[in-house]
């Protein structure tokens, strides 16, 4: 039996059949490959976060590591950019100047220093960052109501984007200068007067040696030995004879110049060494006898010494003590120091032989 032959109808609702399921089987497989692209990629990004995550935790390890080590460090530490705005900083520093490491970054010292300190700071750090050199200074800074001595090293550096960077490190010390200064005052200085003692007179008489060869100009040197200053030692204890020698230095410093010395030898002996006196010797011996009068009439005053006893307030003890002088005019021409401190000492005790409350000149003793 013969094949019923299909008219145009069916085989168009057929084709069209065909191509309906062609559609839906391309559709199916366009969405199981974007399922699958998709399930890659959502795959990809997860590995891709781990990573990252463990990135940014090594990140922060290696953070914690830095500021750990910075802060370990003693000594403050400082990191700033061109502007002069801080950029890392570690806890020394934080602590010396009072900030908060939190609110820190970003910041200047421009409120936290003096106008001089800051103008002083910012120097150093152009002068780095343009020559590019390391940089040691000493510097003082202000914290409260202290002032501190401190040693800065600052470097520059170029960061890796190329922008400089001054990287800089401070040590305090300001216990050492005062350690030095006390050294140099036990040298130089006597304890109990604070006057210099002969070895800073030694040195200064070098100095206006020195000078009286410029300027040609005439100095003086002052002998003074205290008179009845046993008595007094004998009578009240070594305490009130100490009372009246540190009086007796405030008076004679008040009696001289600036640039004149007032020094201590030891027990009662002093001597005020006078510079910068006329060049006519005549009128530079007016000079010095001048002063000495002054002083003697400044150390006639009486003196009112506090006596304790048995470790109770005593009583105020006045006593009167005059002095002895001599007195020597010199220049650098006319001899050595030696020359002149044995001229003065000599005329001292001429002044002392002769009874208290006396002055004597070298060149009167010397024609004598």
């Amino acid at each position: 039996m013969a094949a019923k032959k299909m008219t145009n109808p069916q085989l168009q609702m057929l084709s069209q059949q065909r191509a309906v399921a062609d559609a839906r089987t391309a559709q199916a497989l366009a969405n199981e490959a974007t399922t699958r692209s998709l399930t890659e990629l959502l795959h990809e990004l997860q590995a891709h976060q781990i990573e990252l995550e463990m990135e940014n935790e090594a990140m922060r390890e290696a953070l914690e590591l830095h500021k750990f080590i910075l802060d370990g460090v003693k000594d403050p530490l400082f990191v700033k950019g061109e502007d002069h705005k801080l950029l890392i900083v570690n806890r020394a520093f934080c602590d010396v100047f009072g900030l908060n490491p939190e609110a820190v970054i970003g910041q200047t010292l421009a409120d936290r220093v003096t106008a001089i300190e800051r103008e002083n700071f910012l120097a150093v750090d152009r002068t780095v960052l343009e020559s590019g050199l390391t940089n040691i200074c000493e510097e003082s800074l202000t914290v409260g109501d202290s002032t501190r001595i401190i040693i800065t090293t600052k470097a520059c550096i170029v960061s890796p984007a190329g922008s400089k960077l001054l990287v800089g490190s401070i040590h305090d010390i300001t216990e050492r200068k005062k350690l030095e200064l006390q050294i140099r005052e036990m040298a130089f200085y006597d304890p109990l007067t604070q006057l210099p003692n002969r070895r800073l007179l030694g040195d200064r008489f070098i100095h206006c040696l020195a000078e009286s060869k410029r300027s040609n100009q005439y100095g003086a040197l002052i002998f003074l030995d205290l008179d009845n200053f046993k008595a007094l030692n004998d009578n009240h204890g070594h305490a009130v004879g100490d009372m009246l020698l540190v009086q007796a230095a405030q008076r004679m410093r008040g009696c001289v110049r600036e640039i004149d010395t007032v020094a201590r030898l030891g027990g009662d002996e002093f001597v005020v060494m006078m510079v910068d006196l006329n060049e006519n010797k005549a009128a530079a011996t007016a000079q010095a006898g001048s002063l000495a009068e002054k002083i003697r009439a400044a150390l006639a005053e009486p003196y009112r010494l506090a006596v304790k006893s048995n470790m109770q307030a005593g009583t105020l003890v006045e006593h009167c003590c005059t002095v002895s002088m001599g007195v020597v005019v010199f220049i650098e021409r006319e001899g050595t120091q030696d020359d002149f401190m044995r001229l003065a000492d000599t005329a001292m005790y001429h002044a002392k032989g002769a009874g208290s409350n006396v002055v004597r000149f070298a060149e009167a003793v010397s024609r004598s």
